[in-house]
């Protein structure tokens, strides 16, 4: 048996310090998000962790962000500034004369830190980080940069109300199943409470990928499946309770 554990690219921004200001009706740490990359080179150059959203005495809030070098056969330069802010749909640099040219092995990091200067309201936000990069380049020309790599930030906020709507059920299913594999007596609870907490389509939705699971699980514990993944339930969980859920899966051998 083959113990694998899969982590969504939206990460839980948890807040480890700092408290949002009385005036603010968001909490940075109720915030979700998740990134992509949009590049032209072949394999993304780099790679990307979000760090802890954080309250400030000068913003909203404050996230660092892990940047790394992703492909063992490049060299890459970036041109970065220490903090960017957000303006608009960009995330751009407060200083530019203090970008700089950073060199990232395979392997190599480097920080940033990502500025909101405001709250962000309820809903969906996309966001774009715009980053020259070099690619084996024997020379830095700064007005030729090989590929500009556009980090694409999801965040997700949800209202005051819809936490309390799904309070009770976030409360008792998100442990159940965060990074662990309910029993079938588990799923059945699931059921229970998701169809006496959640509205219509959001339990109706829930309860497909609860069915699929436990036939999965079912046939797994038979031995007569090929393996089993919480993935899919754990991620319209992840979407109703507005974090992230760390999943299990199990291939037979």
């Amino acid at each position: 048996m083959r113990r694998l554990t899969q982590i969504s690219a939206a990460v839980l921004l948890a807040a480890c310090a700092g408290t949002a200001s009385p005036e603010s009706a968001i909490a940075p740490e109720n915030v979700r998000a998740s990134w992509d990359l949009s590049y032209r080179s072949d394999g993304p150059p780099i790679a990307v962790e979000l760090g802890d959203l954080d309250a400030t005495e000068d913003a909203w809030a404050e996230q660092q962000v892990e940047i790394f070098g992703a492909q063992n056969e490049y060299v890459v330069d970036l041109q970065l500034a220490e903090t960017y802010q957000l303006a608009g749909s960009e995330m751009v640099s407060t200083e530019v004369e203090d970008d700089a040219i950073v060199r990232l092995n395979f392997g190599d990091t480097q920080t940033i830190r990502l500025s909101f200067p405001e709250e962000l309201p309820p809903g969906t936000h996309i966001f774009e980080l715009a980053i020259p990069v070099w690619i084996n380049a024997s020379e830095v020309v700064l007005d030729e940069p090989h590929d500009r790599v556009r980090i694409i930030l999801t965040y997700t906020v949800q209202s005051p109300e819809e936490r309390r709507a799904v309070a009770a059920f976030c409360e008792e299913a998100v442990p159940l199943s965060d990074g662990r594999t309910p029993t079938l007596d588990q799923l059945d609870e699931l059921s229970r409470i998701a169809e006496a907490e959640l509205d219509t389509d959001e339990y109706e939705t829930l309860s497909d990928q609860v069915a699929a699971l436990r036939m999965d699980l079912d046939a797994y514990l038979a031995g007569t499946g090929d393996g089993y993944s919480t993935l899919g339930m754990n991620e319209v969980i992840g979407g109703i309770c507005n974090v992230n859920m760390l999943s299990e899966s199990v291939i037979a051998d």
